[in-house]
C-alpha cells in the first residue's frame, strides 16, 4: 500500500509558524518571496492529499501554516487569498474549547516585553538561580535540535530547558506569567490564535488539519493511551469544521514508533514532519522550514 511504501523526498510542506517583524518571525516580504519561488509548484491541499493517498505525488509541494496563529489569519492569509492559493492550517484544538497552550503565552511574553530571546532567557536563569533551582547550560543543550540551523544557540537551549526539564522551566515562568499576564489572561489568549468561528469560514483552497489537541513538546515520551488521545481529541473537536481535512502535523516534528499505526486508527490520512527528511510512510512527510527556503 501507499502508507507502507517509501515517500523519499517527493511530498514536502513549507512550514511557517508566526508572521510580523523579522528577526523573530516571517515578514510578509519574505513570504511573497517565498511563494513566489515555489509557485508553480504549490498546490491546493485537498489535491497534495490526493495525490500523496493515489501514490501520484510528484515535485508538488503545499503551504502550511502550524498553531492556529492570530498572525497567520491577520498577515499571511490575505496576500495567500490575493493569490488564489491555499494554505494547511494545522490547529491544536485546546485553545478552541478555552484551554491555552502556555508555550505560545510565554513566547507572547518574551516577544512583547523583552528587546530579545538572549535578554528574556537571561532573566529566566536569573530567577532560577535565586529560587535554586536547575538550569541548563548551552553545552548541556548541544545535542537538541542540532539539525534546526536556524535557531540560534540561545534559541535551542531555552527549548530544551522548555522541553525537557519542564518542572523548573514553569516553575520560573508561572511567576513570570503572574507578572505579565496577571488577570488579563483571556485578553491574552484572544490575541494568540485564531477562533473556531474564524476556521469555520475557512473554504477550499484553504484547509484544516490536526497539530494535535494540546502540542505536547514530546509525544513521544507519552504513554500511547495518552498519545491516542492527543490525535483523537484533536480530531473530534476539527472534524465538523466544513474545510476539515484528516490530515496532521507533528507538534515540534516528534511522534513516537507507535503513531502511524495510531494515526491510521483514528481516521488520519497523512501527516508531516517538521524537517526536510522523509520517513518511510505517509505519517512521516518532509516539510521545510521558512526560515531555511
Amino acid at each position: 500500500s501507499v502508507d507502507e511504501a517509501s515517500m523519499g523526498d517527493r511530498a514536502t510542506g513549507i512550514m511557517f509558524h508566526h508572521f510580523g517583524p523579522e528577526p523573530w518571525a516571517t515578514s510578509l516580504e519574505a513570504f511573497g518571496a517565498i511563494l513566489d519561488r515555489y509557485r508553480d509548484r504549490l498546490v491546493a491541499p485537498e489535491a497534495f492529499l490526493e495525490a500523496v493517498t493515489a501514490g501520484t505525488i510528484g515535485d508538488q509541494m503545499v503551504i502550511t501554516m502550524d498553531d492556529g496563529l492570530r498572525s497567520q489569519w491577520d498577515l499571511a492569509k490575505p496576500l495567500l487569498d490575493h493569490r488564489s492559493l491555499g494554505a494547511f492550517w494545522f490547529v491544536s484544538s485546546a485553545p478552541l474549547v478555552g484551554e491555552p497552550l502556555w508555550y505560545e503565552v510565554d513566547h507572547w511574553i518574551w516577544r512583547t516585553h523583552f528587546p530579545s530571546l538572549e535578554v528574556f532567557y537571561g532573566e529566566l536563569i536569573r530567577r532560577a538561580m535565586n529560587k535554586g533551582l536547575f538550569w541548563p547550560s548551552v553545552q548541556m543543550a548541544a545535542h537538541y535540535l542540532k539539525d534546526r540551523s536556524y535557531h540560534s544557540e540561545v534559541a535551542r537551549t531555552y527549548r530544551y530547558w522548555r522541553d525537557c526539564h519542564p518542572d523548573t522551566y514553569e516553575a520560573v515562568m508561572r511567576e513570570i506569567r503572574r507578572e505579565y499576564v496577571g488577570g488579563n489572561e483571556k485578553a491574552v489568549c484572544a490575541g494568540l490564535w485564531i477562533t473556531r468561528g474564524e476556521l469555520a469560514t475557512l473554504q477550499p483552497p484553504h484547509a484544516i488539519g490536526s497539530h494535535t489537541h494540546s502540542h505536547p513538546m514530546q509525544i513521544d515520551r507519552l504513554v500511547l493511551d495518552d498519545q491516542r488521545h492527543e490525535y483523537e481529541r484533536s480530531l473530534d473537536l476539527l472534524y465538523g469544521l466544513p474545510a476539515f481535512l484528516p490530515a496532521l502535523a507533528h507538534p515540534g516534528g516528534r511522534y513516537g514508533p507507535e503513531a502511524p499505526r495510531l494515526l491510521r486508527e483514528a481516521g488520519y490520512q497523512i501527516a508531516f514532519r517538521s524537517d526536510a527528511a522523509a520517513g518511510p510512510t505517509v505519517y512521516e512527510l518532509p516539510r521545510l522550514n521558512s526560515a531555511s527556503c
